[in-house]
């Protein structure tokens, strides 16, 4: 069975649209501003920093959230938005340029490793 790969990329300003949505039911508030970067942290592992400017203060915060949290903001934006996700798939967020994706396999289980690790 073939294996699918799909990748859905989420400008920021996408991003902060899913975030400001998920935040009403999980209470994680997101700073106010507009997002400029977005990074993934190699420590502590599983995070994510936004960086947000807010032109009102003239001043540009970091807000780190975990993985799973913006995972989940993401696919809920999918769902509310008709974007197809399957529900039986491995899913994981990747760095697009300044963009964040999330990344979707489908059907893996008969892949073979050729790279010997």
């Amino acid at each position: 069975m073939p294996t699918e790969y799909r990748r859905v990329v989420f400008p920021n300003q996408e991003l902060r649209q899913a975030l400001a949505a998920y935040e009403t039911e999980e209470a994680h508030a997101v700073p106010p501003g507009e997002i400029v970067a977005v990074a993934m942290l190699d420590s502590p592992a599983g995070m994510v920093r936004i960086t947000l400017l807010d032109t009102s203060q003239n001043a540009t915060y970091c807000a780190d959230f975990a993985a799973t949290h913006i995972a989940a903001a993401l696919i809920r934006f999918c769902i509310d938005n008709k974007v197809p996700i399957p529900k039986n798939s491995r899913k994981s967020l990747r760095l697009m340029g300044d963009n964040l994706a999330l990344d979707i396999v489908i059907r893996e289980r008969n892949l073979l490793d050729l790279t010997g690790e």
